[in-house]
């Protein structure tokens, strides 16, 4: 009889990287597929440690700082970091060493809970960086632009609330002085705190942006996105307009027919989400000048005092319902309604709103248009 085969199997490592690819979320399996053999090992490690965050630990980041020093072998596998920096320590010590360990990093995103100081001498560059959210403030411009310098490749670019000083403050850099960023989406907010060669590099680096996301707290923002649509609107093919829902006492009203005259050089535009709400008028008046092309809609509407503005709607479902939208396919209505005392129904809200939608906008959905909508209430 013949005699059976005692040589080892041997899978080619494709295969056993596609079977570790099942376990990307499972640690516990990882972690003893790591200790199993030496060949899946690195797959087993690139799923434990692709992805990191730290988040509300402050004690978390000298400890990570720590072990990515005695683990160098660690570092290379990580390219996504979701981080806090909490404390003055954090931000001249640990964030710096972390970023400086970590040279295949592809998207980092921070939350600054104190001011950002940086020194030029602490960081190296993050050459492959592709993807950057800064959330919270730097001290003074140049820190932020010193930060921006380390990050040469971004193509997806996520400002949030940056820059706490005046915009009035004075540089010691040029517009030649930042990274050429090749950017290709731009999100926006709290720009009205800018300094002009910000916003002036903004807009040099957005030669092949196809996305921009602005959120409007000041008029200023309204100023800084026409810039942009100037440079760019040609190319655009993603746009959202944000505002808050309720605005504190100190709020400024903001004029959105600036805005709605340069919504027309948006030729290549696809893409079209209005966040605004507050004035319907203002929307019409934006709507009017959207160019043919785009394909797909989101409005948010707030309805006060509980008000559907029925007649208001009705003006927007005829500016859709014009023939040079005849490439819209889907449109999404976002509809908020003040809290009431005491809480009204949500199923009482839904089917007046329903009964709206379907009243208002019959002629979009005989154009198999698809149109869907949510509703919640907010406080005024």
């Amino acid at each position: 009889m013949p005699k059976r085969a005692t040589e080892n199997v041997s899978f080619p490592p494709e295969i056993t990287d596609r079977i570790l690819d099942f376990l990307h979320g499972d640690v516990h399996a990882l972690r003893n597929c790591s200790l199993t053999c030496r060949a899946w090992l690195p797959r087993s490690r690139f799923h434990l440690f692709s992805t990191m965050e730290l988040l509300r630990q402050p004690s978390r980041l000298e400890s990570f700082c720590a072990f990515l020093q005695s683990s160098p072998y660690i570092s290379p596998y990580i390219e996504e970091l979701t981080i806090d920096v909490i404390t003055p320590e954090d931000v001249s010590t640990h964030f710096p060493q972390i970023l400086n360990c970590l040279h295949h990093l592809k998207v980092l995103r921070f939350y600054a809970r104190t001011e950002m100081r940086v020194i030029e001498d602490d960081y190296t560059s993050l050459s492959l960086l592709h993807t950057l959210q800064v959330h919270g403030p730097f001290a003074t411009c140049d820190d932020l632009i010193i930060f921006l310098r380390f990050a040469p490749n971004v193509e997806n670019l996520y400002l949030i609330a940056p820059y706490c000083r005046s915009a009035t403050d004075s540089s010691r850099f040029s517009i030649d002085d930042l990274p050429r960023m090749p950017l290709k989406t731009l999100s926006l907010l709290g720009t009205r705190v800018f300094p002009p060669i910000i916003t002036r590099w903004l807009t040099s680096c957005s030669v092949c942006l196809s996305a921009l996301s602005v959120t409007v707290l000041r008029q200023d923002d309204i100023t800084v996105l026409n810039n942009l649509l100037e440079a760019v609107g040609g190319i655009l093919v993603e746009l959202e307009l944000t505002a808050p829902v309720s605005v504190d006492d100190h709020a400024i009203a903001v004029d959105y027919v600036p805005f709605a005259d340069k919504v027309s050089t948006c030729t290549s535009l696809r893409n079209l989400r209005l966040l605004v709400g507050a004035e319907i008028p203002q929307i019409i008046s934006t709507l009017s000048q959207v160019t043919q092309n785009v394909t797909s809609i989101t409005l948010r509407l707030d309805i006060p005092d509980g008000d559907l503005a029925l007649s208001s709607m009705r003006t927007v479902a005829e500016v859709l319902s014009e023939a040079r939208f005849r490439h819209l396919q889907r449109m999404f209505i976002v509809f908020y309604l003040p809290v009431t005392t005491p809480p009204a129904e949500p199923t009482a809200d839904r089917a007046l709103i329903a009964d709206v939608v379907n009243t208002c906008f019959a002629r979009l959905t005989e154009r198999a248009v698809q149109l869907e909508w949510s509703a919640c209430r907010y406080r005024s």
